[in-house]
């Protein structure tokens, strides 16, 4: 693992704990071990949402944000790793807005075996390739887990949807298959935000590219780019993309 790497990595832990520590509405999280994601502040510093659909929740990171920034908001816990599901249901007690689901999105009712990561945001259904391995050193699959996954469309309750909904993703090279058991919902979303890959990290997963493509075919555009990140490599390995309707990209640009 290179030096510059292992000091950009504690350089961000640094920042996030002092942020975490100085901010009221994080500290409940931080109380349980749980460090706000603050790299997306600037995503609700621009957008206001209120309703948030976290496909991907993990332990919270992107839920304890989304809820500060939006405190009327109510959001929508999607995760299928035990543990993590044990780590959300606590934290919601301290935020009560988050409903938590004990499974995964996809594009069909069925059960995977997840390749559970040493660092457990990093875990995916799909193989990791040499190139993640490579592009985040120190990474490695330590287990697997069996899961439960569903249609976002098949669980989707009117309240999923209710005002200004952004629907999440952070599923580690799933995100085509969450799109695509979420064609009905998306008519009653105005923002998907997700973290997309321009390198394959994980076996056969989509790329930029495809999930542009695709997403325009379904009425959004590419509307803003956050938190590009090398990794170890020298080229952008994966960003968080904002997709806006196409109609609301042309009347900002009007």
């Amino acid at each position: 693992m290179s030096f510059a790497y292992t000091l950009k990595k504690n350089f961000r832990r640094a920042r996030k704990l002092v942020h975490t520590a100085s901010t009221s509405g994080y500290r409940p999280a931080m109380r349980r071990r749980v460090f706000p994601a603050i790299e997306h502040e600037p995503l609700f510093a621009t957008f206001r949402f209120d309703t948030v659909i976290d496909a991907g929740a993990n332990i919270g990171q992107f839920a304890v944000t989304a809820v500060t920034a939006n405190p009327q908001a109510r959001v929508f816990c999607f995760e299928p790793m035990a543990g993590c599901v044990e780590r959300l249901r606590g934290l919601a007690q301290d935020y009560p807005r988050l409903e938590i689901h004990d499974y995964g999105l996809g594009s069909e009712t069925a059960e995977f075996e997840i390749n559970v990561a040493s660092n457990s945001g990093s875990s995916s259904i799909l193989d990791f390739t040499d190139l993640q391995l490579e592009t985040y050193p120190g990474v490695t699959v330590v287990g697997k887990e069996k899961i439960r996954v569903d249609r976002l469309d098949a669980v989707a309750t009117p309240e999923m949807t209710q005002g200004r909904t952004l629907l999440k993703m952070d599923v580690q090279g799933f995100e085509l298959e969450v799109l695509k058991g979420a064609v009905a919902t998306l008519e009653n979303v105005e923002a998907v935000y997700l973290e997309a890959s321009f390198l394959p990290l994980y076996a056969g997963q989509p790329l930029a590219t495809e999930l542009i493509v695709w997403l325009d075919q379904h009425g959004f555009g590419l509307a803003a780019i956050y938190n590009v990140d090398n990794g170890a490599g020298d080229v952008p390995s994966q960003a968080d993309c904002l997709f806006l309707r196409k109609q609301e990209i042309a009347g900002a640009q009007a």
